[in-house]
């Protein structure tokens, strides 16, 4: 079997990956990203253990950041690779300036930008 290789590259942006990890994000050179997205894992770990063999052999992404400047592509790249190898349907969409990922119609993750969003903003309707 053939390891299938994503990239997603822009003027701004660059990402390599697969799905043969466990899910680890890790920067190229000096690019410190490893904890870009605290407890991103968790949208495939789910309630397992993340030290688990369950966990272990589920699989995961494996995701080189080349260059950086959007969280919203960063994810949306890694839920495309995870939706491509499993059979969810996850979705990533912009609110306010979060990141949400959201599964038939539960919220599993959400990346606030540095230093959050007022509530009366984040509730408010776009």
């Amino acid at each position: 079997m053939t390891e299938r290789i994503y990239e997603y590259k822009d003027d701004q942006d660059w990402y390599v990956g697969n799905w043969q990890g466990h899910n680890l994000i890790a920067g190229m050179g000096d690019l410190r990203i490893h904890d870009v997205l605290p407890g991103f894992s968790s949208v495939v770990d789910g309630d397992a253990d993340p030290f688990s063999e369950e966990a272990w052999n589920a699989g995961g992404y494996d995701i080189l950041v080349i260059r950086y400047s959007s969280i919203l592509r960063l994810v949306s790249f890694i839920i495309n690779i995870i939706n491509d190898n499993t059979e969810r349907n996850l979705e990533v969409v912009e609110h306010q300036g979060a990141v949400l990922v959201i599964e038939e119609g539960r919220l599993l993750y959400i990346h606030l930008p540095k230093g959050g969003i007022e509530l009366e903003d984040f509730w408010r309707k776009s």
